[in-house]
């Protein structure tokens, strides 16, 4: 246990305790008399644990200010507006105001104006945790109604990876048997995508994982958003496969199918095999121009930066 608040580096010193166990499935270990005095430790304290690779981080609980945020949205079309509230909201502010003189903006996608405070409502149903809780004709305010945990990481990340998997296969499978019904639900799932990626980075940057593993984590989590857009892309500019890409597809199929147990395997097993169907997709489209090729390569491009953030954390070793 060490204050890693603290602003200069302290000596580290190990403590072994007892667990005591009570009733139930409760356990209790009895904190360093010194650590508590130096920490000003008194009954009703609340402390703050962290799970990390290496055990448990025990620190004193602090109570921060509120990370407000304030944005003038004023002239500013949809898509600009989005990009700067969803920046702050992954950021981890907690409150965020924004400000504007018009009460309708530009919608880009349809070229045509809006309520400004129709489309931050609609926004922040896309961030999750954060809702409107003040708006006037003039301004806005997004609050966060519940905190994000580091403990909900890994199961956001795994609904990321399984929302991604889902879409691939759904997507290639429609376009392959040209059902433009199926392929129209395969496009629900971008929404839920991108909830999970803000999410996963919101959670990310509000993180005391080591940097290493935050790092890596991220580089996975935007890899995983790739894939995304690249079905979407495809959904949206082609309405079948060819026969020529069949096998091609269904290899990229395979290789985001894997991806969810390479990150979470505690090696990476047959990665030789991985690397081969990879590079075999990107051969096949890197020198092409059309909506499969570009699609097919963005994915297997993505799948190798998965593989790379494993590599890059301490201790992940390829067999």
């Amino acid at each position: 246990m060490h204050n890693a608040t603290s602003s200069t580096p302290q000596p580290l010193r190990a403590f072994t305790r007892s667990v005591i166990k009570l009733a139930g499935n409760t356990h209790v270990i009895s904190l360093p008399a010194a650590w508590a005095r130096q920490h000003a430790i008194t009954k009703g304290n609340t402390l703050t644990l962290t799970e990390t690779d290496t055990g448990l981080l025990i620190q004193p609980h602090v109570t921060r200010a509120t990370r407000t945020v304030h944005l003038d949205i004023t002239g500013l079309h949809t898509s600009a507006i989005w990009y700067a509230v969803t920046g702050a909201y992954i950021s981890g502010a907690e409150e965020i105001r924004l400000t504007h003189t018009n009460t309708t903006t530009l919608h880009r996608p349809h070229q045509r104006r809006i309520l400004v405070s129709a489309f931050l409502a609609e926004l922040a149903d896309g961030l999750p945790g954060i809702d409107v809780v003040h708006h006037t004709t003039t301004s806005t305010t997004l609050r966060e109604l519940s905190a994000p945990k580091n403990d909900e990481l890994p199961t956001a990340l795994t609904r990321l990876f399984h929302t991604v998997t889902t879409m691939t296969t759904e997507t290639v499978n429609a376009l392959t048997h040209k059902d433009t019904q199926a392929a129209e639900l395969a496009r629900i799932y971008e929404t839920k995508i991108n909830k999970l990626h803000h999410y996963c980075l919101r959670i990310l940057n509000l993180s005391n994982d080591p940097v290493p593993r935050i790092t890596a984590t991220r580089n996975v989590v935007g890899a995983l958003e790739d894939i995304g857009d690249a079905n979407t892309f495809l959904l949206k500019h082609a309405t079948t496969i060819p026969r020529t890409y069949t096998q091609t597809a269904k290899n990229a199929i395979d290789l985001v199918t894997t991806l969810h147990d390479i990150w979470h395997g505690d090696t990476l097993a047959h990665l030789g095999d991985l690397y081969d169907k990879a590079h075999t997709i990107i051969d096949d489209t890197t020198t092409k121009h059309d909506v499969h090729s570009i699609a097919l390569n963005r994915i297997s491009n993505a799948a190798l930066q998965v593989i790379a953030a494993k590599l890059s954390i301490p201790d992940t070793h390829a067999t």
